[in-house]
């Protein structure tokens, strides 16, 4: 794998911990960033991959996102399926708890059941609301990338682009470099985004799709400025700016500059133009990753504080959909430089005693840089599990506080006031244990190979089970030891504070009694003073 897909490893990992934080019910601020570009990351990741030799084998690329999107979604939706009306024996789905808007889910009848099966396989819908509410990701994605491909494919045919002709020899200082194919990725995404406009404008609906297809429309969109970003960053490694002037008074900017004042042309052509202009002026950008992390930090901070815009729920106004378009680009941006600087993580160290003389602090460093790539690398299966491994944390949660037991059903988390720090563990447990999980399963397979049978996987479940068990003793001995010292230093507590409250107790009650002495001897003073005076008269 290359430092190049290892930065984009990163950045899906990024993307994946956003998505995996807003669903486990964040600080405000931090839902509102990660649902602003969660998602929108994938499929800018998508597009940055698009190769154009799929243009004419299209078969290869379909078959590959089926393959990827589309069957793993039907086997694990038909799993959460067969699973669903037990679910309600354990209280892990009840029909008293269930979303922060009071929606709850309920057992499926024998009609219901295989309507469901029949929507999974043929339209990709019907799956588990609440353990399979991000389900909706591998449909968006998967029809988003197929509309990506014919939408790139009929432009291209256009004779406006003149895809794959040569295109006529102009002096670089006549006409800076935008290939044909960024030209019709930027069309593209124009008219995705000038559909979802319209859609909103118009409160209309892709039918049969979630969402009215709002989704879909912008994941073609940010497929295409995915896939117009790697373009640019192309562009920006090939493209050498002169030492001695700066970036805006560059021989490719002032190309850029004369070339569209002289244009003279209108419509598609002036678009090309401006963005040609504005691709040497971001040159700056794709050489100096630390700029564009501060501006692109900056620029989502803007947008996390006042527009907040999400990719999972429908767009209200035309300016929502704007912010998410904005917000999509800038936090890709955003999130590949901070990963250009995470690949960097502890791999100074090469020989043995440079490792040596690192210590510790370096095997932290490569030991978190291997952890983000195992995650950017299993993306789809926490994306898939990660609301289910969350009840784990909700039946802690419930334990821990004594809250009624339904409340484990709650969606994505227990809904209560207590335990607010909870989404902590919730999006350490929804991270960790699918990759614990993928991990066993590829353990098991490199342990029985192709002799995986019924009495293996036997022999490997009782070995989980020795596993467990011991994990479980060990943790009961923690537990117990914690708790003799937690008994110990309550006994302290109460001792220190019994101590403190009999020498308050004596202090104020005899200090009152002292007072209360002190008055009736003043008061029976007076008296006989009066007693005397009268006598005296």
């Amino acid at each position: 794998m290359t430092d190049r897909n290892h930065t984009i490893t990163l950045l899906k990992a990024f993307a994946i911990i956003l998505v995996v934080m807003a669903h486990a019910g964040s600080p405000v601020y931090l839902s509102r960033f990660s649902y602003m570009i969660g998602v929108s990351l994938f499929f800018m990741a998508s597009g940055y991959f698009f190769k154009e030799k799929y243009l004419t084998d299209e078969a290869t690329f379909v078959k590959r996102r089926l393959k990827g999107l589309y069957i793993p979604f039907v086997k694990w939706s038909i799993i959460l399926l067969i699973l669903h009306n037990l679910w309600f024996y354990t209280g892990i789905l009840n029909e008293t708890y269930g979303n922060a808007s009071g929606g709850v889910t309920h057992p499926l009848s024998a009609h219901a059941w295989m309507q469901s099966l029949w929507s999974i396989v043929t339209n990709m819908g019907g799956y588990d609301m609440f353990l399979g509410g991000a389900f909706w990701f591998f449909r968006s994605l998967l029809v988003a990338s197929i509309v990506f491909l014919i939408g790139f494919k009929c432009l291209s045919l256009l004779p406006i682009f003149g895809y794959g002709k040569q295109e006529e020899a102009l002096e670089e200082a006549e006409k800076p470099s935008l290939s044909v194919s960024s030209k019709i990725s930027l069309t593209l995404a124009t008219i995705a985004l000038g559909l979802a406009l319209w859609m909103t404008s118009e409160k209309l609906r892709w039918t049969g799709m979630s969402q009215g297809g709002y989704r879909e429309l912008m994941g073609v969109f940010f497929l295409s400025m995915g896939f117009l970003y790697h373009r640019f960053c192309i562009w920006g490694a090939q493209t050498k700016r002169p030492k001695l002037l700066p970036f805006w008074a560059s021989n490719t900017t002032t190309a850029g500059l004369k070339w569209a004042a002289r244009a003279k042309c209108h419509g598609l052509q002036m678009i090309h133009a401006l963005v040609a202009f504005l691709q040497s002026s971001v040159w700056t950008l794709c050489h100096i990753p630390l700029v564009s992390l501060l501006m692109s930090m900056l620029i989502l901070i803007l947008f996390t504080s006042t527009l907040h815009p999400s990719m999972t729920v429908r767009a209200h106004s035309l300016t929502e959909v704007f912010a998410l378009a904005a917000s999509g680009i800038v936090g890709f941006s955003f999130a590949r430089n901070l990963a250009m600087y995470a690949n960097l993580i502890g791999r100074h160290a090469n020989s043995e005693d440079e490792k040596r003389e690192a210590g510790i602090a370096q095997e932290l460093q490569q030991a978190l840089r291997k952890t983000l790539l195992y995650i950017g690398d299993h993306t789809l299966y926490i994306f898939a599990w990660h609301l289910l491994s969350f009840k784990l944390v909700s039946i802690l949660k419930v334990l821990v506080y004594g809250l009624p037991w339904e409340m484990v059903g709650g969606h994505p988390v227990v809904h209560s006031e207590e335990g607010q720090w909870f989404w902590v563990l919730y999006s350490i447990v929804g991270i960790a244990l699918p990759c614990l999980g993928i991990w066993g399963y590829r353990k098991c397979l490199e342990r029985f190979g192709e002799h995986l049978n019924l009495a293996s996987v036997g022999q490997f479940g009782m070995a989980g089970m020795v596993v467990l068990f011991t994990l479980f003793v060990k943790g009961s001995k923690i537990l117990l030891r914690w708790s003799i010292v937690s008994a110990r230093w309550t006994g302290r507590a109460i001792v220190v504070a019994a101590r403190f409250t009999k020498k308050a107790f004596i202090w104020f009650f005899g200090g009152f009694f002292r007072w209360i002495v002190s008055f009736g001897k003043s008061f029976i003073d007076t008296i006989k003073d009066g007693s005397h005076v009268e006598q005296d008269e």
